[in-house]
Formats: structure tokens, C-alpha cells, sequence
């Protein structure tokens, strides 16, 4: 019969209070805490950083070179506010990073149109509707009622409702449900700069009745050096089966500012039937860092139509979709070269 008592978790207790496991520990979760601030989750990135230097800290007051020196005293107490100024350096550069991106969002939200235009619209319509009716009335009286009914009846124009939601996926490696195919797309600048065009992996998990994980072992950065990745669903809601549905991403890479160039980053979907949902994902495989700008609006081919429409894209929450940014990476997955 099997021992549930305390031992096992005096053990496990034991090896998790190891220093390098520890300051192992410490260190990727502070990285994930970085990873979700970037992904501009800035709750769960203050949760991990409190996590990682809370535990650090601890460490580092219990230990037991501390625990003999003369003035333990003193050294516990400039640990612990050491621990806590850290904790509060992150908070601030969670909030300046937060303020950067209020301050893209400000710059992106689209002006108003001029209330003298609007007011000259609706005096315009004022003006036809006191003028049209007794001419529209004598054409109708001359029209036959077959004519009437046909001039009434306006033509349906199928709406294009599509809606994206991009959220924080994790970190790699990413999972494949199975029986499906997962698009990773990987954001490069030289080549993206060079062509304006994006990149995807695609990994086929249809033949195979269990969670596929991408990318294998060998390829894995270290878990000092986590990589994020963020997570895409594009949904059909309309009543229309759709073709090449353009999403005009944007990605500007390095440090946001005055000289800063956003650069073209499409992604288009091909099919997108109605009542279907297609997931895709996103990472930066470069070491320079990367915001990349959710669009507002998008392309779409209704089936059986010759020409596209331009749609607005339905975003779960404007305010806080419209842009997300990822660190930058120390290890190339794809083999794509970065210079």
C-alpha cells in the first residue's frame, strides 16, 4: 500500500528548495512574466514576476550562509528590499510598457469625420426628401404594378462578418491538436522587409490521433530563453462561403518611434466557409524585437463573385487586440538566416 504521508513532499520539497533550481526557476518564470507583458497580459506578467522573485528572494533570506554570518540581520533586510525594489521596477516597466501601447493605439484610432461635413450630408438628405415625393409618386402612377413591385424590391447585398481574436498562446513549444494542421507563422525581418510578405510552417497532425508538438526537441531554445507565441482564431459568421480573406497585418520592428517603419505583414486565409473557424499562430524567430499591428479592416471574395470587398474585422475588444508585441529570440528554429 502506497505512503501518503509526508514524506514524498518533504522531497519534493527538498529538490524544488535546491539553489539551482531556484535561480533556474526564478529566472523562466520571470522569462514568462516578460513573454505575457509583451503579449500585453499585463496581470499575469505581474503574477509571474512576484512568483520569480518571491521565491528568489526567499532563497536567498533562508539560506544557510546567511543563516551563519554575524550580521544576518542586516543582510535579510537589504535581501528582502532589494527583492522589493526589483518587484517594483517590474511594475513600472510593465506600466511604461502599457503606455506604449496606449500611445499606438491613440496613434492608429481613426479620426472623426468634421461636423460641418456631417451637417451638409443631412441637409442634403433633407432637402431630396422634401423635393422627391410628388415626382417619385407620378412615376409610380404611370408604371404598371408589375413595374412598381420591381423598382421596390432593392437587391440583398450578403454582409462579409468576420471576426479575429489573437490572444497569448504560451510559449514553445506549441501543441497541434490531432486530425488538424497548425499554420505557425514566423516573423523575420530581413526577409519580411525584403519581400512585404509573410512566412508559415505548416505542420500536418491529420494522420495522427494524439497532440503533436512543434518544434522538436533538438530545435528548442533553452528554458532560460523561452519564445512566445501568440494564438489566432479568424471566424466566419456570415452567411456567405468566403476566398482569399486578407488580414493586412503590420509588423514594426525594433524600438517604436518617430523614424520607426511599419512593414506590410498579410496573411490570407483561403477558404473561409461559413460557420468555420481557422486558427493560426505567430512568433518571432529574430533576435530583434517586434510589434506587430492587428488590422482593422480586411478583404474578402464572396463565392461567385468577380471582385473583392473590403469589411470591417469584428475584434473581440479593440482597445486591447489592436497591437501585441514579442521579444526578441537567441534561437533560429527555422533555419531562416536574421542578418
Amino acid at each position: 500500500m502506497m505512503n501518503w504521508g509526508l514524506g514524498p513532499l518533504r522531497w519534493i520539497w527538498e529538490k524544488l528548495w535546491r539553489g539551482e533550481v531556484v535561480s533556474g526557476g526564478s529566472l523562466l518564470l520571470y522569462g514568462l512574466g516578460a513573454g505575457a507583458m509583451y503579449g500585453n497580459d499585463y496581470f499575469i506578467a505581474a503574477a509571474f514576476y512576484f512568483v520569480a522573485l518571491a521565491w528568489l528572494t526567499a532563497k536567498v533570506v533562508l539560506w544557510e550562509e546567511t543563516k551563519r554570518h554575524e550580521q544576518r540581520r542586516v543582510i535579510r533586510i537589504m535581501i528582502i528590499v532589494l527583492g522589493i525594489g526589483f518587484f517594483g521596477g517590474s511594475l513600472l516597466w510593465i506600466a511604461h510598457q502599457r503606455s506604449i501601447h496606449r500611445a499606438e493605439l491613440a496613434r492608429s484610432e481613426p479620426k472623426p469625420a468634421p461636423k460641418a461635413a456631417d451637417k451638409e450630408i443631412v441637409e442634403q438628405h433633407e432637402t431630396k426628401d422634401t423635393v422627391e415625393p410628388e415626382v417619385s409618386r407620378r412615376r409610380l402612377d404611370r408604371q404598371g404594378p408589375q413595374q412598381q413591385r420591381e423598382d421596390v424590391r432593392l437587391p440583398q447585398i450578403p454582409a462579409i462578418e468576420v471576426s479575429l481574436n489573437c490572444s497569448y498562446g504560451g510559449v514553445l513549444p506549441l501543441r497541434v491538436p490531432p486530425y488538424t494542421i497548425g499554420y505557425i507563422y514566423h516573423l523575420n525581418e530581413p526577409r519580411n522587409k525584403a519581400t512585404h510578405r509573410s512566412y508559415f510552417v505548416e505542420v500536418d497532425n491529420t494522420e495522427e490521433g494524439s497532440v503533436k508538438s512543434w518544434p522538436d526537441d533538438a530545435r528548442l531554445p533553452p528554458a532560460t530563453r523561452p519564445i512566445s507565441y501568440r494564438k489566432c482564431v479568424a471566424m466566419n459568421h456570415g452567411q456567405t462561403n468566403l476566398l482569399n480573406v486578407r488580414f493586412p497585418f503590420s509588423v514594426i520592428y525594433g524600438v517604436i518611434g518617430p523614424q520607426s517603419e511599419t512593414v506590410p505583414y498579410p496573411i490570407v486565409i483561403n477558404p473561409l466557409d461559413k460557420g468555420q473557424a481557422f486558427t493560426f499562430f505567430m512568433f518571432n524567430e529574430c533576435p530583434n524585437g517586434a510589434y506587430v499591428i492587428v488590422p482593422r479592416d480586411g478583404e474578402a471574395q464572396i463565392v461567385g463573385e468577380q471582385s473583392k470587398r473590403e469589411f470591417h474585422i469584428e475584434l473581440p475588444d479593440p482597445d486591447v487586440s489592436l497591437r501585441f508585441q514579442f521579444s526578441g529570440s537567441q534561437t533560429n528554429i527555422t533555419g531562416n538566416a536574421c542578418d
